[in-house]
C-alpha cells in the first residue's frame, strides 16, 4: 500500500503549498488532489470533540479505522507527474478561470494516473491541520517522514 509517506507540517500563510507543488512534480510521489480533509473530517471531525479542537491523538486510532484510513489515501492518491513530464502549468495561476482549469486538469490527470497504480506507493500529503494530528498519523504510518 503506503510506504514511507511524507507529511508537510507547517502553519497556514507560511509557503507550504509552494513546497507540496514542487514535490508534486517529482515522479515518484503519489498525492491527493486536494487537502486530506475529506479523509480524515469523516472520523475526526471536531464535533466530535464538542468543537474544541481538531486535535487527534494515537490513542483516537484503533486498528480497524487505521487500515480503512490506509486504503482511501491509497484509493485516492494520484500522480500528475506519471502523464505530463511537466506538470507545472497546471499548479500555477491565481485567476479564478485558471484556477478552475487547473483543477480540471489535476482530475483529468489523477483519474488516468490511477489506472496503472503500482501496488505500493510513496505518499506525500500537506495539510495544516495535521499539524494537529502528528501522534496519529505517525501510528497510521510509522515509517513516516514529517517535514
Amino acid at each position: 500500500m503506503i510506504v514511507r509517506p511524507i507529511f508537510i507540517l507547517a502553519a497556514p500563510r507560511s509557503s507550504s503549498v509552494i513546497l507540496r507543488r514542487t514535490l508534486m512534480l517529482h515522479r515518484d510521489l503519489w498525492h491527493l488532489p486536494t487537502e486530506a480533509t475529506n479523509i480524515l473530517e469523516g472520523p475526526f471531525h471536531p464535533a466530535r470533540s464538542g468543537f474544541v479542537s481538531n486535535q487527534v491523538t494515537a490513542d483516537d486510532l484503533d486498528d480497524e479505522l487505521a487500515e480503512s484510513l490506509r486504503r482511501a489515501f491509497y484509493r485516492r492518491a494520484v500522480r500528475i507527474a506519471r502523464l505530463w513530464s511537466n506538470p507545472r502549468r497546471v499548479l500555477v495561476g491565481s485567476s479564478i478561470p485558471s484556477r478552475l482549469r487547473n483543477r480540471v486538469a489535476i482530475s483529468v490527470l489523477g483519474l488516468l494516473s490511477r489506472l496503472a497504480k503500482p501496488a505500493q506507493i510513496r505518499f506525500l500529503d500537506k495539510t495544516n491541520k495535521n499539524t494537529l494530528r502528528v501522534g496519529m498519523l505517525n501510528k497510521l504510518f510509522p515509517d513516516a517522514l514529517f517535514i
